[in-house]
């Protein structure tokens, strides 16, 4: 009876045994998958900053004043064209009178159709 109780032990030991090592093994993969992971999550974190900042810096007022000047052919904005509200609709009024035939040539839009 003691010899089985000691087998029973031993089998029990060397199945412990090899649970254990699987188990340190399973261990070793997760701690590894951890630290591959935690190096994208620093990689997408630094990634982002730099279009943060590159997003900032192509959506400055500044710069996209320079490029509209450079760009389009605006003009500054003219005293006739400030309406108070309350006049808006008569003048609207009398300006569908005098809109000609033919639309004028859209200058931002053939800008835009060159670089497409």
């Amino acid at each position: 009876m003691l010899r089985v109780i000691n087998a029973c032990l031993g089998i029990l030991v060397f199945v412990t045994a090899v649970w254990l090592y699987q188990l340190k093994y399973d261990v070793r993969a997760a701690v590894k998958r951890t630290h591959v992971l935690r190096t994208e999550i620093t990689e997408i974190r630094q990634d982002l900053t730099l279009l943060e900042a590159e997003g900032t810096h192509l959506r400055s007022l500044a710069r996209l004043e320079a490029l509209a000047a450079k760009h389009l052919p605006l003009r500054p904005t003219e005293a006739e064209q400030v309406v108070p509200h309350g006049l808006l609709s008569s003048t609207l009024a009398m300006r569908v009178e005098e809109v000609p035939e033919e639309p004028a040539a859209d200058p931002i839009g053939s800008l835009l159709g060159q670089t497409q």
